[in-house]
């Protein structure tokens, strides 16, 4: 039998209760109910014991096949099985969706997403910049802190041009579609009709051990020398946007970095439409706010 919690937010059943839903219930619409992903239903499975149709399982029973169903392993068919059910993230999910679904861009062809190899005529903001970082020595970290009134790059001399050809693709494109970027004192914010939202490049740091002939041996001798360590720059690149002071009702990509599997010239396309997915639940939830406010006679 399935019980719920009060508050409606536990949902306890029985392990041999979840067996039968799992092999009766596709696992995406069954995670689904229960306001998970598929991979969080599956690590309850895992945690209790509990078997899961194989890939390609549904679809073999669903063309008539004859398909066999993993019985449950031996064990205490009663055992409490407790699902925290996150009804405000489905809600905030579902909401995100809709928002999406109802953004229209523009087409900008692929190929426009294409970082070049050099940089060829560069954009105003990107000249600016570049000539800055340039006049600028890297601090202790060996990143070079961009002057006010430049683009929010906060890069190393060797990933400098990288950076830039990056950026310079990304102002391109989003002005294709009808954005624009901007920079105002010490933020850079992409502009999605009329929504400001912040975006900046950095390079991500990683501890280097320091040897002993580093150190100053002119001062007293320290142990364990060889726990040292320090930041330096590690040659891959991140791109943020929005703040988390955002507050947004809606879960959104922020952050894009380089990985062994792909680079950020990869994924351009992705955060054109983080950042318009942003700037939607941004919209979406003023006009919330400002129901709220009427309703409740706030606003007056």
């Amino acid at each position: 039998m399935i019980q719920y919690a009060m508050a409606a937010e536990t949902i306890v059943l029985a392990r041999k209760d979840l067996y039968d839903q799992v092999w009766t219930t596709p696992m995406r619409v069954l995670a689904g109910k229960y306001g998970l992903s598929d991979v969080g239903l599956a690590k309850i499975c895992k945690k209790y014991g509990i078997p899961r149709p194989s890939r390609g399982w549904w679809a073999q029973k669903q063309a008539g096949y004859k398909v066999e169903q993993t019985p449950l392993p031996k064990g205490d068919e009663d055992t409490t099985v407790r699902i925290w059910v996150d009804h405000d993230r489905a809600s905030r999910r579902d909401h995100v969706r809709g928002i999406v679904a109802g953004t229209r861009r523009k087409k900008t062809p692929r190929e426009k997403f294409a970082v070049l190899q050099t940089l060829t005529d560069p954009h105003p903001l990107i000249a600016t910049v570049a000539d800055a970082l340039i006049a600028v020595e890297p601090g202790a970290n060996g990143l070079v802190l961009p002057p006010p009134h430049c683009l929010n790059i906060y890069v190393s001399p060797e990933s400098r041009d990288r950076a830039l050809r990056v950026i310079d693709t990304l102002i391109k494109v989003l002005e294709a579609e009808g954005h624009e970027v901007r920079v105002l004192r010490a933020s850079t914010s992409a502009i999605i009709e009329g929504i400001r939202i912040p975006i900046s490049i950095t390079e991500d740091l990683k501890a280097e051990r320091l040897h002993a002939r580093e150190h100053n041996l002119d001062g007293p001798y320290e142990f364990g020398y060889n726990k040292y360590v320090r930041d330096v720059a590690s040659g891959k690149l991140c791109i943020r946007i929005g703040s988390v002071d955002d507050n947004l009702r809606a879960p959104v990509r922020r952050l894009w970095r380089d990985t062994d599997r792909q680079r950020l010239e990869d994924v351009l396309y992705a955060i054109v439409q983080g950042l318009e997915k942003i700037a939607a639940v941004m919209r979406a939830d003023e006009r919330k706010k400002q129901q709220e406010d009427y309703e409740t006679g706030d606003d007056i």
